[in-house]
């Protein structure tokens, strides 16, 4: 995002503290606060060089059947997730999708993807994140590559636009915590996803397997759920081979990323804390 701040502009990454999704957290209210004390100071805007990420993990660490589960909702959904989000967040180098960019499912059907990751070994999550993220590329539009982080064990989506409210926003967090949710309660076998239809209705029936009682907001997640019809689908696209200028920038934000890890950095933190 960017704020204009005394007629001049300047870009910032806002990045919160690990915030609880359970019954009695304030976590909404912390959101909203911050958002207005940087509402009192300045004026916030976005453009298409934005984006929002929502890196989300279990109160412990995810299983491998947790991870597989994700990796094949993800899998299946992924026409139906392409129809939330800008065309600018479609084809994007920071955010690629699975079929139209890792060469692990390009040209494969859905349920021949779903099941490539059934194949995967058991014994760690990682192996799953090899297969989601290979050669640790972190830019697509799920990242399971922290997975490899010494137990820091978060998987981030990254497909979100920018945004300028607390509540666009929350609702990007509200939309990932109840897809996972719902993934992990729903997505053991590719038959059990094919009852749902291919499309942003499939998705929606979909994400009520993933409401928490008394902690989810539907009005949030229908912010994000009722951007596109029921009907809709979209195919992903390649960034394909990027000019100079694209290149540089994607380099740049690579070494810039794998020198600050904040989120990781916070998950220590956080995880020292719980233990004390």
């Amino acid at each position: 995002m960017s704020v204009n701040l005394a007629s001049s502009q300047y870009p910032i990454e806002l990045v919160s503290p690990i915030l609880h999704f359970r019954h009695g957290d304030l976590f909404r209210d912390y959101v909203q606060g911050v958002w207005n004390r940087i509402g009192a100071l300045c004026i916030v805007g976005t453009n298409t060089s934005c984006g929002t990420h929502v890196h989300i993990s279990p109160s412990n660490e995810y299983t491998s059947a947790q991870v597989k589960a994700i990796a094949r909702a993800i899998l299946y959904f992924e026409p139906a997730i392409n129809a939330l989000v800008p065309p600018h967040r479609l084809g994007n180098e920071f955010c690629k999708t699975f079929f139209a960019s890792n060469r692990n499912f390009a040209g494969k059907t859905v349920q021949d993807a779903i099941a490539i990751v059934d194949k995967v070994n058991d014994s760690h999550p990682t192996l799953v994140a090899e297969l989601m993220n290979p050669d640790m590329d972190r830019y697509y539009a799920w990242n399971f590559t922290n997975l490899h982080d010494n137990g820091i064990l978060t998987i981030e989506f990254r497909q979100g636009e920018g945004v300028a409210t607390p509540t666009d926003a929350l609702a990007w967090a509200e939309f990932v915590v109840t897809f996972v949710s719902a993934a992990v309660a729903v997505a053991k076998t590719y038959d059990d996803l094919k009852k749902f239809t291919l499309n942003v209705h499939g998705l929606k029936d979909f994400l009520t397997h993933g409401v928490v009682s008394g902690v989810s907001d539907q009005s949030l997640l229908q912010k994000i759920t009722g951007r596109a019809k029921d009907s809709a689908d979209v195919s992903g696209s390649d960034p394909g081979k990027l000019s100079k200028e694209r290149a540089d920038k994607l380099a740049k934000k690579k070494k810039e990323d794998d020198s600050k890890q904040i989120f990781a950095k916070k998950m220590v933190e956080d995880e020292k804390k719980r233990k004390k």
